[in-house]
Order: C-alpha cells, then sequence, then structure tokens
C-alpha cells in the first residue's frame, strides 16, 4: 500500500500532489492512498502515464464522495487538473470512470481524510 501525506504537526492548508494514471494503477499500485488534512484545498495534478501503449488509453476521474469529476486525460491532453477542499474526516473513492486497459488497477485508491492536528497536542 502506498501512503502520501501526513507530514508536520502544522500542516500546509494548500497542498499539489502529482498522480501519474496508467494502466498500472495510480502512481502504479492499484491500492494507492492520498491522506490529507481535515481543511485542506488539494490540488491533484494527474498525468497520463500510457505512453508506451501502441493505442491511446484515455482516463478520467471521479472522486466519490464529493462527486468531483476531473477532466478526460489521454496522448493529446496529458494533463489536467482537479482541485477540492478535504471538508470531513473519512474515506473517498478515486477511480477512473471511462473503459479503459488496466481498469481494474483504477478503481480501488482511497483519498482518507484525517482530522487536522491541533497545535495544542
Amino acid at each position: 500500500m502506498f501512503f502520501l501525506g501526513g507530514g508536520p504537526l502544522e500542516a500546509a492548508k494548500n497542498r499539489e500532489v502529482v498522480i501519474t494514471v496508467s494502466r498500472h494503477g495510480f502512481n502504479g499500485a492499484r491500492d494507492y492512498v492520498l491522506e490529507v488534512n481535515e481543511g485542506e484545498t488539494i490540488t491533484i495534478v494527474f498525468r497520463y502515464g500510457d505512453n508506451d501503449l501502441s493505442e491511446n488509453n484515455p482516463h478520467r476521474m471521479v472522486i466519490r464522495g464529493i462527486n468531483e469529476k476531473s477532466a478526460v486525460i489521454d496522448e493529446s491532453n496529458p494533463e489536467t487538473v482537479m482541485v477540492f477542499t478535504a471538508a470531513n474526516v473519512g474515506e473517498m473513492r478515486l477511480i477512473c470512470f471511462i473503459p479503459c486497459t488496466g481498469m481494474k488497477n483504477l478503481t480501488s485508491a482511497i483519498i482518507r481524510v484525517k482530522k487536522m492536528p491541533s497545535s495544542a497536542e
């Protein structure tokens, strides 16, 4: 399992995360986990990662739980940005929702929103 996040006690209110999307999963992992803090504004840069295929393999992501959708990424549009605020503690699923090669690897990612640690702790 891959984790991204955590960080110092005084977490930044804005964070940018780059995720390569390919038939192998998000950043190459089927069980990718992005950990963020409640209240953070997250900018996700999705990058197309299937350039080695002989055919175009488009992807479009959705964050289930807030229903935020990205634009399509593919050979002709290799990057898109999604911005959201992690408003509620809990888990949301990040998936590619258009049929693609390797789709089974793009349906299990989690965005885990943790309670913002207080500065008194």
